[in-house]
């Protein structure tokens, strides 16, 4: 139905990964072939979270979770050679869980895998950073530049606006909030003339996917705007 529609279909798996023992292993690799299956028939992205790792740290658990990726892609081809899906993995918001930058860059990277893409949550990047990073235009341009090392053909986004603590997502807000400030986004990909997906994740959705429309247009114009929002959103934290 996606197709006739023109409309591309993706899907989000459940937030119960884990790493730590063979049960959850096992579990974790399921919800990959199931996610990887799904997304065969709708020719669309299975986006999900590395989620926990125990009392495990990343390298602990890399080969486990490459593992695991292979094993769910392996097995929907083996069943369906002809099966176009892409798995998407996730950056985090939190930082005591598994999903940083650098971490799904390796991850994607080492898989070498044309179904395997990075997916960057640019509110996640901003929450566990503690609101330090995203914030310009170079840190924007720093970010593109890693993906067209890794993933050149498969740039993919959410964003929205976030409130957080203590490197911690709490909950997601308006993109108009500026926390990340998106037009900075927007600049740089127009810069570069790049192709890519973007899925807004706040409360107004809809909204917000009108007002970034509005920002594509011409970022540079809302740069200021952006600055000023992400100033007032730094003393109300400051008088909180």
């Amino acid at each position: 139905m996606g197709e006739d529609l023109n409309i591309q279909l993706n899907l989000h798996l459940p937030f119960f990964f884990s790493w730590a023992d063979q049960r959850k292993i096992d579990l974790s690799t399921k919800y990959l072939e199931g996610g990887a299956r799904l997304a065969s028939e709708v020719k669309g992205v299975a986006v999900f979270h590395l989620g926990h790792a125990g009392d495990l740290n990343f390298e602990a658990v890399r080969p486990i979770i490459m593992k695991g990726i292979r094993d769910g892609i392996e097995r929907i081809v083996s069943l369906s050679p002809t099966s176009r899906f892409l798995l998407g993995i996730e950056t985090s918001g939190k930082v005591n869980e598994l999903g940083s930058l650098d971490e799904i860059a390796l991850l994607v990277s080492e898989l070498s895998s044309n179904s395997v893409i990075p997916i960057i949550d640019w509110s996640h990047l901003y929450a566990r950073s503690n609101g330090r990073f995203p914030r310009s235009v170079s840190d924007y341009r720093q970010v593109i530049a890693k993906l067209e090392e890794i993933s050149p053909k498969n740039f993919y986004f959410h964003g929205s606006g976030i409130e957080f603590k203590n490197f911690q997502e709490k909950r997601h807000l308006s993109a108009k909030t500026c926390v990340p400030p998106l037009p900075h986004l927007l600049e740089v990909l127009r810069e570069g003339g790049y192709e890519y997906t973007f899925i807004v994740e706040s409360p107004n959705a809809v909204e917000d996917a009108l007002w970034l429309r509005e920002v594509h247009k011409d970022p540079s114009v809302w740069i200021e705007f952006a600055e000023r929002k992400m100033r007032e959103s730094g003393l109300q934290a400051t008088l909180g």
